[in-house]
């Protein structure tokens, strides 16, 4: 009975077997049908074509005009005319710039997420977190790669924001032009004149030792337990009552910045200090103490007050002299950052001066605030969006003609045997950017380079530049002796438009010209250029048919 199931399972199988493999073959004879008829179109498909290379054209450089050569004059004294046909060409000595850089920032603003893109205020949370005031658009929050706003429509008190601090607690405080909004993470609590606060326009936050914040306003000086305000104005011994800084020392002191001066609260009287007293100027901005226990203040100029009382205000570096200074910073390092109508600047403990502005990446020259983040990257709140600078050397430096390039449209470069960069530009001639990145020297026909523009260069084994023109052949310059050598379809080049140079492993050197195909000059040129060498120099051309 086993033995029957046993052959009719293997009867059922073989029957599947067989259909499968029928309608394969007819699927098979369907695709075939509808496959077009290439046999009536094998037949016409042409050949592949065979060029026979022709026998390159050679050029004795002996029995063709010689080379221009021309000696780059040393000094502007040396000077000279030089007569070329039926004109005349003035050589100079070549133009020498000082090499400043510029700095990419990365930037950011409305276009990226920001609510709006007159920064006033800026702080860092326990999280890392940056929050920036804007002066329109209410508050931002940036986690390192979108921001989250917020305004009037979630709770904030008005969406024009003068500054921001987070609290120990993690509360953020947002100081307007209509009073103070509280945000602890999930709500915001308002506070105004209504409530105790001095004035509504407030300007500054600080929050002390003892965990009080404090509030400089129009109107004078609010200090805010957790409770209730108590308020400070000129009645009580402050200077000017409206505050537009406010700052604890090291000592405990409260310091206020106001428009007539500062005051000092020990927590029982006021001191004032004016320009009588050493002060630059009456209007102070901003107030920080460095981690030598300076006071610095900054407004219209910049001063210093030391540990012992003894002011002294900076005239030197001149940069910072007579400039309008809203914030000041110090970095990690002990650099101290001033933010200026002029950019920002960088004072470094060695006593160097470092100015960022917009010609150097800077979103804008209005600087309003300055915070470091937990990677040591300095933001700067500007009055037209956000910078970053990265400390850690991870940037870009860029060199324009503002630093001394010769022409902003660069086409080629290279890197000389000396760590010197040659920069070949559109209509500038060649610039050469020293190793130390300090000093740029730029070529021109003015000092014998026969066009321009440059499209391509390269360095032989000797130690020569070849730089590729559009229109004049390629010049040949000695670094060592100062001299440029032209070479154009006089002496044999297939072509004046230079797009390509190499040097071969035996120093041969080869140019590709645009349309009128490519030459080879001849090593021995490089090591027998005498007129007494027995063997010939050539040019070999190949020129397109």
């Amino acid at each position: 009975m086993r033995q029957a199931v046993n052959i009719q399972h293997q009867s059922l199988i073989l029957q599947i077997i067989l259909w499968i493999t029928a309608l394969l073959i007819s699927s098979c004879s369907q695709n075939n049908a509808n496959q077009p008829d290439v046999s009536g179109k094998k037949d016409t498909l042409k050949p592949p074509v065979t060029i026979i290379v022709k026998t390159p054209v050679v050029t004795l450089l002996d029995t063709c005009p010689p080379p221009l050569t021309i000696t780059i004059p040393g000094n502007k004294k040396d000077s000279f005319v030089l007569k070329l046909n039926n004109s005349k060409k003035v050589i100079h000595t070549p133009e020498i710039k000082s090499a400043d850089f510029s700095v990419l920032m990365p930037n950011y603003n409305t276009g990226q997420g920001l609510a709006n893109s007159a920064v006033k205020g800026s702080c860092i949370d326990e999280n890392g977190n940056l929050w920036f005031a804007t002066f329109g658009g209410g508050i931002s929050r940036y986690d390192g790669h979108s921001f989250m706003n917020y305004d009037m429509s979630m709770g904030l008190i008005i969406n024009l924001a003068n500054c921001i601090m987070q609290d120990r607690d993690k509360n953020l405080w947002v100081g307007t032009t209509s009073g103070v909004s509280l945000y602890n993470g999930r709500s915001f609590t308002n506070f105004t004149i209504a409530d105790g606060l001095v004035h509504n326009s407030v300007r500054s936050i600080f929050q002390d030792k003892n965990g009080n914040i404090w509030f400089g306003t129009n109107g004078g000086v609010s200090k805010y337990d957790g409770k209730a305000f108590t308020n400070y104005t000129t009645a009580d011994g402050l200077i000017n009552n409206t505050v537009k800084s406010i700052f604890q020392d090291k000592s405990g002191n409260i310091w206020c910045g106001t428009i007539e001066g500062v005051s000092r609260y020990d927590g029982k009287t006021f001191r004032n200090y004016t320009t009588t007293e050493g002060l630059v100027n009456n209007s102070v901005e901003c107030i920080l103490e460095d981690k030598n226990g300076n006071i610095w203040f900054g407004g219209w100029g910049l001063c210093r007050m030391d540990p012992y009382g003894s002011f002294k205000t900076y005239t030197a570096p001149v940069e910072l002299a007579d400039k309008w200074i809203p914030s000041i910073y110090e970095d990690k390092e002990g650099n101290l950052w001033f933010g200026t109508g002029e950019g920002v600047f960088r004072l470094k403990v060695d006593g160097s001066l470092m100015n960022l502005n917009e010609d150097r990446g800077l979103a804008n020259n209005q600087v309003n605030s300055i915070l470091e983040d937990k990677a040591g990257n300095l933001w700067f709140g500007t009055e037209n969006g956000i910078s970053r600078f990265d400390q850690d050397g991870k940037l870009f430096v860029a060199y324009t003609t503002a630093q001394g390039l010769t022409n902003n449209s660069v086409m080629s470069f290279c890197e000389d045997k000396e760590r010197n960069l040659w920069f070949g530009t559109t209509g500038g001639g060649v610039s050469k950017l020293d190793k130390d990145g300090k000093t740029f020297t730029n070529y021109t026909t003015a000092q014998g380079l026969s066009h321009n523009v440059v499209r391509s260069m390269a360095e032989d084994k000797a130690g020569n530049l070849w730089f590729g023109t559009d229109g004049g052949g390629v010049c040949r310059l000695d670094p060592a002796r100062k001299i440029f050598t032209i070479y154009t379809i006089s002496q044999g080049l297939a072509g004046n438009n230079i797009r390509s140079i190499r040097e071969d492993k035996t120093g041969n050197l080869w140019f590709g010209d645009a349309d009128r195909g490519v030459s080879m000059l001849d090593k021995e040129y490089h090591y027998c250029p005498t007129k007494s060498s027995k063997k010939r120099v050539v040019l070999r051309t190949t020129r397109n048919s």
